[in-house]
């Protein structure tokens, strides 16, 4: 291999990792496989703009969102009545005025990973640029997978209190802290569509809300379909098929990263996914006493909507779907001598992951809270 990593040589490892993920699809690779499908909806979903603070010219840069606060001014209540208000004076009076409420955000989301390979390879048919994009797969699925992890966690962790208190007595629901528990029994019933959409929107939560499920409507969601095409129970496929575009189940991370058999109910107006490479797609030098030169690599798989204003606040672009972008650091350096006296390299590559997964501001307790909802099931 070159001393140095060359364009061709980047793009080359870049098709050979497109090549691999899309065709190899033996039990050898799929082994490693892993759905993300709660990081995937919601990232395509999510309608956060960005601003040119967030990245600065690569620098890390806090961005302050201000907002305003009408508790007083909603928590008073008004006069109404069948003759004018009997207290009015010359003078107006006392009056409740509007407050402001800030929130700062800044990329909380730092996921890196490494692999080495070495050039003696004698008695290896496992060429260098392969092993390179094999590995390179390996851990971009790893990225992919913890990203998802990580946004269950955001959703579970900002999950809000369920103020519809008679509401959930009507349905037989319990609360406790932000957890609302539902009865087995309610969810083997395609009712239990109509019940969420209800109690969601009881907090506020319009329509258009994701349902993010672990196992819990798994079944009845794979044979709606089916049971639709009896004359009795056709509305029951009817129901499922209207929820198809705004369901989705995680059966191998969810009720893992949770630590119980859950459903969330989610605004995905209230979460935002950012992320940012600093690297372009040509390999470009950084240390050459240590020989290190970086590239970015769009991932296969992952993609994020995107939306973008200028430093006045006007939008630049229409959203679009763009991929998620990663930093790959390559180091090369020699090792020592193989069995015929010749110098042997090893290369060590990293790839990094920048990028946040921020929450809007929440609404004033108690009309609104954070826009997410949780639900377990009972006995």
């Amino acid at each position: 291999m070159a001393v140095t990593l060359t364009a061709s040589n980047a793009l080359g490892i870049q098709v050979e990792a497109s090549r691999i993920w899309n065709m190899d699809k033996t039990q050898s690779t799929q082994q490693y496989s892993q759905p993300i499908p709660v990081i995937e909806k919601l990232a395509q979903m999510q309608s956060l703009r960005h601003l040119p603070i967030m990245t600065d010219g690569g620098r890390c840069v806090e961005l302050k969102v201000w907002y305003p606060d009408l508790s007083d001014i909603m928590g008073g209540s008004v006069y109404s009545g069948a003759t004018p208000n009997p207290a009015a004076t010359c003078d107006i009076g006392t009056c409740a005025s509007p407050g402001s409420l800030a929130k700062t955000y800044t990329p909380n989301v730092y996921i890196s990973h490494c692999f080495t390979i070495s050039d003696n390879l004698c008695a290896n048919d496992f060429d260098f640029q392969r092993q390179f994009a094999v590995s390179l797969n390996a851990i971009m699925l790893k990225i992919r997978t913890e990203l998802n992890r990580r946004m269950i966690v955001s959703i579970n962790s900002n999950a809000g209190a369920n103020v519809d208190a008679a509401g959930l007595t009507t349905l037989g629901w319990t609360t406790a802290g932000v957890n609302t528990t539902i009865p087995a029994v309610q969810w083997a019933t395609a009712s239990i569509l109509m019940k969420m959409a209800l109690n969601a929107a009881k907090n506020r939560i319009q329509n258009g809300f994701v349902i993010v499920d672990g196992t819990n409507l798994w079944i009845e969601s794979a044979l709606a379909p089916y049971i639709g095409l009896n004359d009795s129970t056709r509305s029951e496929g009817k129901l499922f098929a209207d929820y198809k575009d705004t369901y989705v189940a995680d059966i191998f991370n969810l009720d893992t990263a949770v630590g119980t058999n859950s459903t969330f109910v989610v605004n995905p107006a209230m979460l935002g996914f950012y992320n940012r490479a600093k690297y372009s797609k040509v390999p470009q030098q950084l240390d050459a006493t240590n020989n290190t030169q970086a590239f970015s690599i769009d991932d296969p798989e992952l993609r994020n909507r995107f939306t973008e204003l200028n430093a006045n606040g006007v939008q630049v672009n229409s959203p679009v779907m763009a991929p998620v972008q990663y930093d790959v650091l390559v180091q090369r350096s020699c090792t020592g001598r193989d069995a015929t006296g010749r110098p042997t390299y090893e290369t060590k590559v990293e790839v990094m992951f920048e990028g946040a997964i921020i929450t809007a501001p929440p609404g004033i307790t108690p009309n609104h809270t954070t826009g997410i909802l949780k639900y377990t099931k009972g006995a």
